[in-house]
């Protein structure tokens, strides 16, 4: 169990995983430029410009007519057509609108010029080339009779006579949906029910051939005259799970993920990449994809939406410009990363001539451990070759700087720039190896009379084990608004909700790791006993153990402008009243504002959650630069756009900038959110929280797993306190053994 990841995952949404980040890839690359030179060709990116800037708040991307694009804006009752890829426009008005009940909430472009639309009541509209509307009612899914319908958003017009819907046609009665059939249909021009597809959920359409998509990841060829499914394809293993996009032209598929575009012939088990997500916009994590339209193997176009609002961008290839960059510069990480992800992006935006291969080692879903990774890593490493730029979160980082691994990064970084606690302790022998780009702080919320006999984890443990018996709440909330036994309210006496193992292991040591460890990387033993010790005695007053060691998700979430978080049972209890404290893992300021809510006993105040000796944080995205890399430069280059303003300021949802603009940027984009939501909370100062931080968690993961597995067989009763010692002591000195 990789009870590091649990740390970095808890009260935070997931990212898609990426596999392999190249920055660009060229779809035909000549073999060589001329009189023998580099070889040519790669897609290049270029923001379209619609005449008078609309902001596009209903914009839908079609291909229309002899393959025009399209682009049409409900909202404002507007269309553009551009016949040479976006180039140029005509603006025209779309008067058939005002002839609608309502607002369309869907539309398409048929090849012929038709225009299908669908509004949320469950209309169904045709509109000819010419601009004549005709109502059509689905008559073979109105199995009530009734006009109160809701159609998907998703549609696709296939011609004149046939349209696809997305999923189903429901109907809405007293304040419930219930499906009027199953899966994908396809109707004709009188809104005859053709096919049903069953659980299909993306569609494309080319020629008399319409490409659907279902939940397994296997594809259909249908004709769209008959609704007879032609040809299938399993396409198991070659596309991502979420698809954000798909478009089909002259038998290809092209199928957009967080990744990239790939481009398949149907029926075929090898897909090309086209465009990888690193080099280009929609690969920014700030980024949402809305519409994509394939013009032709060279000629992509996507609606993109941000923050800001909606852009074209259009991806075309240039035979001009040579396949591949002057130089390639390998950036690896053990896991993902949202900031990473837009430092890629930002990179390539000021540093064109750079390819950037972006290296996730433990993408979601392999079988691969973070030892085997981290070996291969070091193996690469000790060969003096390896990544440009390592992200050194659950590495042994400080073995590497003492090792010379890691070069000196004092003169990229400003030290002025940071609070001291994301800088000092990062140094080794005098020289800065690492930096943290981002960091996660372990809270603890509740009444100031409260937090003030908790000082550090021993006091916690004791105020925790005086209540009354524990609320029964299950691993994911189970059970949390039931009436409590003693008194017949929700409310109980429980100081903190913990409900496993794991969680309950993943707070308390992320706080208390640095005095875990002695300097030199040993097991600091009476430390570790100390540590255990409070681990028994929260264990024997909740049962955590019985209860599995996997660490609960949260299950309550809340958004405010682009902002998500999550709340984990552990905090959501406490904001409801069923527990006296509240934790989680904080990763944006919004959700430290939500926590101090308050609790039973009104609105609270927000503290470092305590560890054995002060308050530890987790520092994400740490940034080293391999000392034997080809290309230090760039590689200094890529650390100063990490911390720099572009991806500094960026409001994100996994973890808090480092630097003091970045994080003064994200209160100042909180306090903008907040003034329109009443959260009737006590005000705090956020930046008292990093005043209180002592130091940051460095455990590399093995050491933090070895820790838990002693603390579980302490709990779990096949160990005394002084054999769950001698278990970690032993994991912690063969694991230091290895890495000598």
């Amino acid at each position: 169990m990789n009870m590091w990841k649990k740390i970095r995952q808890t009260g935070c949404t997931l990212l898609a995983a990426a596999l392999l980040f190249t920055a660009c890839v060229a779809v035909k690359p000549t073999s060589s430029g001329p009189a023998g030179g580099p070889a040519m060709g790669r897609f290049v990116e270029k923001e379209l410009e619609l005449p008078g800037s609309p902001s596009l708040e209903k914009g839908i991307l079609c291909r229309g007519k002899d393959g025009a694009l399209v682009v049409l804006d409900l909202e404002n009752a507007l269309r553009w057509d551009s016949a040479d890829g976006g180039d140029t426009w005509q603006e025209a008005p779309l008067a058939w609108l005002a002839e609608l009940e309502e607002k369309p909430s869907a539309a398409d472009c048929a090849p012929d010029g038709t225009i299908w639309a669908a509004d949320r009541k469950g209309k169904l509209y045709r509109v000819s080339p010419e601009g004549e509307v005709t109502g059509v009612k689905v008559a073979a899914l109105d199995q009530s009779g009734g006009e109160n319908r809701f159609v998907s958003a998703q549609l696709t017009a296939l011609s004149a006579e046939r349209v696809y819907i997305d999923y189903s046609v429901f109907e809405i009665q007293d304040g419930s949906a219930s499906a009027l059939g199953e899966g994908a249909q396809i109707c004709d021009g009188q809104g005859n029910l053709i096919a049903d597809l069953g659980d299909m959920y993306r569609a494309a359409a080319s020629g008399d051939t319409l490409y659907v998509r279902d939940h397994t990841k296997g594809c259909q060829a249908v004709d769209i005259e008959t609704g007879a499914t032609r040809e299938t394809m399993d396409g198991a293993g070659l596309f991502a799970e979420q698809v954000l996009g798909m478009a089909a032209l002259d038998g290809e598929l092209y199928f957009l993920d967080s990744t990239g575009l790939r481009k398949i012939p149907f029926g075929g088990n090898l897909p090309q990449v086209l465009l990888e997500g690193g080099a280009f916009t929609f690969g920014d994590p700030t980024m949402s994809v809305e519409g994509l339209q394939v013009l032709s193997g060279e000629c992509i176009v996507m609606l993109l939406q941000s923050s800001s609002g909606r852009a074209l961008y259009r991806y075309k290839f240039d035979s001009t410009v040579p396949s591949q960059a002057a130089a390639t510069l390998r950036v690896w990480s053990l896991e993902d990363h949202e900031m990473l992800r837009l430092a890629v992006r930002q990179y390539h935006r000021e540093h064109p001539e750079v390819d950037v291969n972006l290296e996730i080692a433990l993408p979601e879903g392999t079988g691969q451990t973070a030892e085997d990774a981290i070996r291969a890593l070091n193996t690469e490493l000790l060969n003096g070759q390896g990544p440009d730029v390592l992200m050194l979160d659950g590495l042994p980082a400080e073995s590497l700087a003492k090792n010379g691994m890691l070069a000196d990064l004092s003169g990229l970084v400003d030290p002025e720039a940071f609070e001291p606690v994301f800088v000092e302790p990062f140094r080794t022998e005098g020289k800065l190896c690492m930096v943290p780009a981002q960091f996660a702080l372990p809270l603890l919320a509740g009444s100031s009379a409260l937090l003030d006999q908790a000082q550090d984890l021993e006091q916690l443990a004791t105020l925790m084990a005086a209540g009354p018996a524990p609320w029964p709440v299950g691993p994911n909330g189970e059970g949390l608004f039931e009436k409590h036994p003693a008194d017949g309210t929700i409310r109980t006496a429980d100081a903190l909700t913990l409900p496993t193992s794991g969680d309950g292991y993943t707070i308390t040591y992320t706080s208390s790791a640095p005095a875990v460890l002695a300097e030199d990387g040993a097991a600091d033993d009476a430390a570790f006993r100390r540590f255990a010790g409070a681990m028994a005695t929260i264990d024997g007053r909740y049962g955590l153990a019985a209860k599995g060691d996997q660490a609960s998700s949260g299950a309550w979430g809340a958004s405010v402008g682009n902002i998500t978080y999550t709340l984990g049972s552990e905090m959501f209890s406490y904001i409801t009243g069923g527990a006296q404290l509240g934790c989680m893992l904080l990763e944006n300021t919004f959700a430290a504002t939500y926590a101090v809510k308050g609790g039973p006993e009104g609105p609270g105040e927000a503290r470092p959650f305590p560890g054995l000796e002060g308050s530890a944080y987790v520092p994400q995205v740490v940034a080293g630069v391999n000392s034997a890399g080809s290309h230090q430069a760039e590689a200094g280059d890529f650390v100063k756009t990490l911390l720099g303003s572009e991806v500094q300021n960026t409001l994100l949802e996994t973890g808090m900038p480092t630097t003091r603009a970045g994080f003064a940027a994200q209160l100042a984009a909180l306090a903008g959110m907040l003034n329109s939501v009443d959260l009737n909370r006590s005000l705090y100062d956020p930046t008292t929280l990093l005043k209180q931080l002592t130091g940051p968690m460095l455990a590399p993961s093995a050491v933090t797993e070895a820790a838990f597995e002693a603390v579980k067989a302490l709990c779990e009763g096949s160990v005394d306190l002084d054999g769950a010692a001698a278990q970690f002591e032993q994991a912690v000195g063969l694991y230091l053994a290895e890495q000598r």
